[in-house]
Parts: structure tokens; sequence; C-alpha cells
């Protein structure tokens, strides 16, 4: 029984989804309180509200930025896959924009980026499972 809990650990640590929680406690997501804001859930004035509160100089042109990389024919030509993947990274793109010191910089930086590799959704997953290459930004 011994090695079978190590290589199920070790199996775990090789393909488990970096969201997922261990044992039985309640699942966090990275980047979950930024969702709604992403998925318009809510409207413009407590979207620029959330922004401020989490550093954005400019909450109203890193709203309009976001707006328009939704609405960007690129994204409007994407594949589900490519599209759920989208939805899971840019919840974590804000999330870490607001570490930094200027998030404003941030999002000026790497939507461009996004939207140009966007296309490529292998690319996504890869900025998604591994934070540490936004934090280049």
């Amino acid at each position: 029984m011994y090695w079978r809990g190590r290589v199920a650990w070790h199996f775990g640590q090789v393909i488990a989804d970096p969201d997922e929680e261990q044992g039985a406690e309640s699942e966090v997501v990275v980047g979950g309180e930024w969702l709604p804001l992403w998925e318009e859930a809510q409207d413009e004035e407590a979207a620029c509200r959330q922004l401020q509160e989490g550093g954005f100089a400019d909450a109203t042109k890193a709203l309009k930025a976001l707006a328009s990389l939704r609405s960007s024919p690129q994204l409007r030509a994407m594949q589900r896959l490519g599209r759920e993947r989208l939805d899971a990274f840019i919840p974590r793109l804000l999330a870490q924009a607001v570490e930094h010191a200027n998030p404003d910089l941030v999002l000026e930086r790497v939507l461009p980026l996004v939207e140009a590799v966007a296309r490529r959704s292998a690319y996504l997953v890869l900025l998604t499972e591994t934070p540490a290459h936004c934090d280049a930004c």
C-alpha cells in the first residue's frame, strides 16, 4: 500500500490541475474574484470600482481594454475549448496584475500578447499553468 500512495502522489503532482485543492477543502480558483468582471456579470460601475480597489489607476481604460479584447474578431472566432482556456486565464492575469506596482502597465503589455496568441490556445494553457511567466510582465 505504501508504494501505491507514493505513485498516486507523484501522478497527482505531474498531471494535477493547478486549481484543484488537495483533500476535502473547499475549491478556491486563483483569480476567481475577477471572473464576474471578465464575464460581464456586473455593471460597469461595479467593475470600475473593483479595478480601482485592485490598484488600477485608470479603471475605465482597463475595463475598455478588456472589453476590446473580449469583442475582438480573433476571440469571437475562437473554438469553444480555446475560449474556455481564455476564460480561465484572464481572471488569473488580473489577479497577477494587481500584485504588481502598476497593474495598468501589466494589462497594457500583456493584453496585446494574449490577443496575438489566443487562436493557439496551447499558449493560454502554458500561461495559465505556469503563472511565473506572467511575473516577467
